[in-house]
């Protein structure tokens, strides 16, 4: 009997590392492609799998695992996702198809944590001697069983097709912050000088750095403290101000504000007595009609007088 191995050896290359097999199963459909998003409550797992009518689906939820297998004439696929991020309730989670994929909701135990990803272990950096999380078995065209093969799907699904590669970029990061690392080295000379020092020299230090904008380092305070530090820039450059950033200003704001004149409220000669009391208006009446008799009266005596005299 030929080794199973050796035939998906032959036909398809056998691969190297994890990227490697991923790229080989889904471009020869061997598995079906996947991807999930989450909410608060949920996880959405979506496979990816053209419905056909002669479909058998089998789907099988545990605590934290999950088994997919889809049977129909051209052979039978099986999916197996051991190991979930976190526990879930397999009585309340559920499924369902569409013409071109399987919708599972995977109802998380402890609501309201995000998945950093799918699966608890592993990476795709890992070789293939790792043991088995993710299995599948074909029986078509050939026959093969890798059980020490697993995947984890990415935990930021994306549909671009120009994929990144994270690992490289990684790298360049790596790379930059070593580069960077270089100039430590003097930060940490000045920082020990700075530590071991006594009032007067970190004194003499803050202000020589300060003052000069950063082109000046002294120690000496006995030089520092006679006047401002000049600034002193390295050679072929020259000093510059630095702009002054003025969030507002007055200036138009009395031509703004009599472009249609200064208003003044219209005032009445009597204002009017709408929701005064009326108790309050009858009193007031009687009281006017009294003080303008009262002067009338006066004035009455005052020409009498006039008149007798």
């Amino acid at each position: 009997m030929e080794n199973p191995q050796h035939d998906f050896e032959m036909e398809l290359g056998f691969p190297k590392n994890i990227d490697q097999a991923v790229k080989i199963l889904s471009k020869n459909n061997l598995i079906p492609k996947y991807e999930f998003y989450q909410n608060e409550d949920f996880i959405i797992l979506d496979v990816f799998h053209k419905k056909k009518s002669d479909d058998e689906l089998n789907i099988q939820f545990e605590k934290d695992s999950v088994q997919i297998k889809i049977s129909n004439a051209s052979g039978k696929t099986e999916l197996n996702l051991e190991h979930l991020y976190k526990d879930i309730v397999p009585e309340r989670s559920t499924y369902k198809t569409y013409t071109t994929k399987i919708e599972l909701k995977l109802l998380k135990k402890s609501r309201g944590i995000s998945w950093n990803q799918l699966l608890l272990t592993g990476s795709s950096s890992q070789s293939l001697s790792t043991p088995g999380i993710f299995n599948f078995v074909l029986f078509a065209k050939i026959t093969c069983d890798i059980p020490n093969l697993y995947l984890i799907s990415a935990a930021y699904p994306t549909s671009n097709i120009k994929k990144k590669n994270w690992d490289l970029i990684e790298k360049e990061i790596e790379k930059e912050d070593a580069l960077n690392d270089g100039g430590s080295e003097v930060s940490s000379l000045f920082s020990k000088i700075y530590k071991d020092s006594d009032d007067d020299t970190r004194r003499a230090m803050m202000k020589s750095y300060i003052e000069s904008n950063g082109t000046t380092l002294s120690t000496n305070w006995n030089e520092v403290k006679k006047g401002p530090v000049s600034v002193k820039p390295p050679q072929g450059m020259e000093p510059k101000q630095m702009a002054k950033s003025k969030n507002h200003t007055n200036h138009n704001q009395n031509s703004k504000a009599h472009r249609n004149g200064i208003k003044k409220p219209v005032r009445h000669r009597y204002s009017s007595l709408r929701g005064v009391d009326r108790k309050f208006m009858r009193n007031q009446r009687f009281s006017k009609r009294g003080s303008r008799n009262a002067l009338l009266t006066k004035r009455r005596e005052a020409a009498k007088a006039t008149a007798s005299a």
